[in-house]
């Protein structure tokens, strides 16, 4: 179980449209500036505030005029702070593709043109894959591929599982390994793969020397594509893309949607963000269902849809809200406007 201290830092965070409060960890307040500051922040500290004074002083900040206070708090916190629009966005999430009776099944369909045409483009182009155990391949895999790769993707946000921990990971499993896709001979790419039960994980994934010519040539798809047909040969039901953030305007979320996958609650330890209004403001609105945040609501996963207070959506747009969070993976959506929350499934 993740625990929250007593005291927590708060930072103000104001940008060319709008100002918010963030109360939480410099990595999470980093991930927050990156999707609500594009065009750049000032961030100024305001100091630690005690837990048990949090709603006071959230209500205090909207007051003073911040348009939003989100705060960074344990999935199990018993006191959240209210107001008027409220919400709580797991900062991670699972997405997992149940498997089809026979594996090209997976890649039928209008909406997968894109993914289908880019595997079969590198399988006319010569590459394939293997699977492997050898220490050597994973001394490649981890310096050559893993590290480069999340560096170049992620830059300053970077979160690198250390060596010795996914080393033991990817020993635990004696039916794990890695998926190797080959050129000519050459690994260029690979993943950690490995079975729980009826279910395929394909985690971990790099890019030899973070290839930018393979990655822009769509490596990654080929990538899930062959630790998912090493998956479905060792009889596994279900295959685990991994954890994406809790908003679906993230890239790896938008991705493994691409796929069919469903969203699950991640079952790893996580935290949440407390999202608090009291007057939205339409451009504070419009970025909220931009970002597309994710909410838990009575044990089902839903998109947030804030609405305005004199502006609800037409029955039409509900129903386009739904499909396409349903075509996301989720089970509905959450709408959310002033002192006012309902679910559409």
């Amino acid at each position: 179980m993740v625990r929250d201290f007593p005291l927590v830092t708060a930072w103000k965070l104001s940008g060319r449209e709008w100002t918010l409060v963030f109360v939480g960890t410099l990595k999470s307040r980093m991930e927050i500036q990156r999707i609500f500051f594009a065009e750049g922040v000032e961030a100024q500290r305001i100091g630690g505030i005690e837990l048990w004074r949090l709603s006071t002083a959230s209500a205090s900040w909207l007051s003073e005029g911040a348009d939003l206070v989100i705060c960074e708090l344990s999935r199990n916190h018993p006191l959240r702070p209210r107001a008027p629009v409220s919400f709580t966005v797991p900062t991670w999430i699972t997405q997992v593709v149940t498997y089809p009776e026979t594996l090209p099944t997976l890649l039928a369909g209008k909406r997968k043109r894109e993914i289908r045409t880019r595997i079969n483009r590198f399988h006319k182009a010569g590459f394939s894959w293997r699977f492997s155990r050898a220490e050597a391949d994973f001394e490649l895999f981890y310096h050559r591929m893993y590290r480069p790769f999340v560096s170049a993707r992620h830059g300053d946000r970077a979160w690198i599982t250390p060596y010795p921990e996914l080393r033991k990971l990817w020993l635990s499993d004696p039916r794990g390994g890695l998926v190797l896709v080959m050129r000519d001979g050459q690994a260029v790419a690979g993943g950690t793969c490995y079975l729980r039960g009826q279910t395929c994980y394909g985690l971990d994934m790099g890019v030899l020397d973070a290839d930018a010519t393979l990655i822009r040539q769509g490596i990654m798809p080929f990538l899930f594509w062959c630790t998912g047909e090493w998956g479905h040969r060792q009889g596994a039901r279900f295959y685990n893309l991994g954890e994406s953030r809790g908003w679906r305007s993230d890239g790896p979320f938008r991705t493994k949607s691409s796929w069919g996958a469903r969203v699950t609650r991640w079952q790893g330890t996580y935290r949440t963000l407390t999202v608090l209004a009291d007057n939205l403001r339409p451009a504070v609105r419009e970025r909220l269902n931009q970002i597309g945040f994710v909410c838990e609501f009575k044990g089902l996963l839903c998109g947030i849809v804030v609405e305005g207070k004199t502006a609800p959506l037409s029955h039409a747009d509900l129903r386009v809200e739904v499909g396409v969070a349903k075509d996301q993976g989720l089970d509905g959506v959450v709408l959310v406007s002033p002192n006012a929350r309902r679910a559409v499934f």
